[in-house]
């Protein structure tokens, strides 16, 4: 029976050196993420309550057709919330502050160098894909500037002069509202270029005048805010996108015109239902109104690009899944910009996220399938925008004030008498072990060890990987999770001397105990398990990081019990220690008061009959 039992499960010194690997690959895993980054250590981080953090209070900024209310802040707040915990982040706080319109929102995660972090997680993340209307490069646009001079209205030469004179050109003061000399530098003076026979306007300072309602020019030294060059591009993309329509080549006009101020169109006048004017450094674009929306796509992720053999390259990309009706805007989008492809007009997309375009892709034929956003990412960066694209944007934006450092609200008295408390039940374990079970209890005194190093080792591991900052009540977690490891050792202890008690052999009692112990190990870790997982996802703040541990250790409690506690009873059970009945082994069947073994029956062979006295008994 013993060797049935031995050869269904896997040999002592196997899973020993199983175990051996796991805890060798944990902490090379962890040695090679501290040789390749700074931010990385040997020990655990910890959360805001014993460590202290950053914080970041981000004042909401109402827009046209949005307005702060408390369902904005709180969408708001669980928006932030969701992106700071994808990133791996633990024991972040994410908070609302003040009353009706004056409320705030305050970020807090552990660490002292988080602040892209919290940047990141506080952009507005607004989503668009357009189609591109026109383009043109933006280097030709003279510099905007908020104070512009009396030079920067265009001086015309003689000859446009008399071409003025001559015949009237049609310039953006005959199709309607023109936008001022100081914005869009000669705007006013630029043709179309279908139109051969059009010339300058003879004077920038004509035009506006020609047309009732023109906006001014601002004269020289006047101050022009950023948000007059928003608003007046907002109104001249309207105005051009009007005219490209109607089939009137919109190219001067566009290259005239400034880009918007920091490449960034203001929330304020990115409305998805507008034609916008966008620049990305190199090329300025007029814009549709968006087709796409962040609402349209159901999830977003950051991951390495593929080569047509299927093979991951150096470089990162967002990949985007669309919601059902997010795929049919998609198809018919990219049908409709497909059809331009071998016309003048170009047959692009742009992909803009908070009014800044981060991608622009050539269409060639129709899509119907997700789609992804390719360009200059690092995996931090892909990563990062999959999330925000993901969780969706924020209702509102919001001004994001200054990073500054908070201090802990418990700090080093507290993490030392949380340690202590553990290790004094550790030692009271430990005690119990020794004095209980006598040489047995060495075993579950390793067994405790090599728990604490596997625990400690995918701690540390988590901590620099995914960002798991330990609090208060995650120690807490750990400290329980002893009883829990000890709770196992006891069951197939207990089960063990029964099987001696009823007078089995130890190897026999060791297998046949295992088997019987098995089942109620894994119920017990299975129920622990069960109630950390239920507790962690109804539960906020630090009492999910207690259920975290708990559910953390309670695996590592079933490795530990299967690959290291059982095959070392299993090679305890072959020295002459246990084997014997050594009164300090803890297995001592006389002291467990065990069944005296029945002697074997003794089987005796019949004597053999002399033939020769058969023989003579016949005679």
């Amino acid at each position: 029976m013993a060797k049935s039992q031995q050869s269904r499960n896997m040999s002592p010194g196997r899973a020993l050196a199983l175990m051996a690997l796991v805890v060798a690959v944990l902490f090379g895993a962890i040695g090679i993420g501290v040789a390749t980054s700074d931010d990385r250590g040997w020990t655990p981080k910890l959360g805001l309550d014993l460590e202290g953090g950053s914080t970041l209070t981000l004042t909401p900024l109402p827009g046209q057709g949005s307005k702060v209310t408390t369902d904005n802040i709180n969408e708001a707040v669980s928006i932030i919330s969701q992106r700071i915990n994808a990133s791996g982040v633990g024991e972040s706080e994410v908070t609302s502050q003040g009353t009706g319109s004056g409320r705030s929102i305050v970020v807090s995660v552990p660490g002292k160098q988080n602040n892209k972090l919290l940047e990141d997680a506080a952009r507005t993340a607004q989503l668009r894909i357009r189609q591109v209307l026109v383009q043109t490069s933006a280097a030709a646009t003279p510099a905007t500037s908020t104070e512009p001079s009396a030079a920067a209205t265009p001086v015309p030469s003689s000859s446009e002069t008399a071409g003025s004179s001559a015949s009237p050109s049609p310039s953006t003061s005959t199709q309607g509202r023109t936008v001022s000399q100081g914005l869009l530098s000669a705007a006013a003076a630029a043709t179309p270029a279908s139109s051969a026979a059009a010339t300058p306007a003879s004077s920038a300072a004509a035009t506006p005048a020609a047309t009732p309602g023109a906006t001014p020019a601002p004269s020289p030294g006047a101050t022009v805010t950023a948000d007059e060059v928003q608003k007046e591009l907002s109104a001249y993309a309207k105005q051009l996108a009007t005219q490209y329509a109607a089939g009137t080549d919109v190219t001067a006009q566009l290259q005239a015109a400034p880009c918007p101020p920091g490449n960034r169109i203001d929330p304020t006048y990115d409305s998805e239902n507008d034609p916008v004017i966008a620049c990305d450094g190199a090329q300025k674009y007029l814009l549709a109104k968006a087709d796409l929306v962040g609402r349209d796509i159901s999830d977003a992720f950051g991951e390495p690009e593929t080569n047509s053999q299927g093979q991951s390259l150096s470089s990162w990309q967002v990949s985007l899944n669309f919601t059902g009706s997010g795929s049919k805007k998609w198809s018919a989008l990219t049908k409709r910009v497909a059809a331009l492809t071998g016309t003048a007009k170009p047959n692009l997309i742009s992909i803009e996220l908070d009014g800044g375009i981060i991608s622009t892709a050539t269409v060639e034929q129709q899509l119907s399938d997700n789609s992804r956003i390719t360009g200059s990412f690092s995996a931090s960066e892909a990563k990062t925008l999959g999330r925000q694209i993901k969780f969706g944007a924020l209702p509102i934006s919001f001004a994001p004030g200054n990073v500054q450092t908070i201090s802990p609200t418990l700090g080093n008295d507290q993490l030392t008498g949380g340690l202590l408390a553990g290790g004094i039940g550790l030692a009271l374990v430990v005690l119990y072990s020794l004095l209980y079970y006598r040489g047995l209890g060495l075993v579950s005194v390793a067994s405790l060890a090599c728990s604490a190093l596997v625990t400690y080792g995918i701690i540390t591991f988590l901590s620099n990987q995914q960002g798991l900052a330990l609090s208060l009540s995650s120690i807490a977690g750990l400290i329980v999770a002893i009883g829990i490891t000890a709770d196992s050792f006891i069951v197939y202890f207990e089960r063990l001397r029964d099987e001696v008690r009823e007078g089995r052999t130890l190897r026999v009692a060791v297998e046949t105990g295992w088997t019987r112990a098995r089942r109620t190990i894994l119920t017990a870790d299975f129920v622990s398990f069960l109630a950390a997982a239920v507790l962690y996802v109804l539960s906020v703040g630090s009492v999910r990081g207690f259920a975290y541990t708990l559910g953390l250790t309670t695996i590592v409690d079933v490795i530990i019990v299967f690959l290291f506690t059982k095959p070392l009873v299993t090679l305890a059970a072959r020295s002459s220690f246990f084997t014997g009945g050594h009164p300090w082994s803890g297995l001592d069947p006389r002291r467990l008061g065990a069944k005296p073994r029945p002697a074997a029956p003794v089987r005796t062979r019949p004597r053999a009959t002399d033939p020769s006295t058969v023989r003579g008994q016949e005679a």
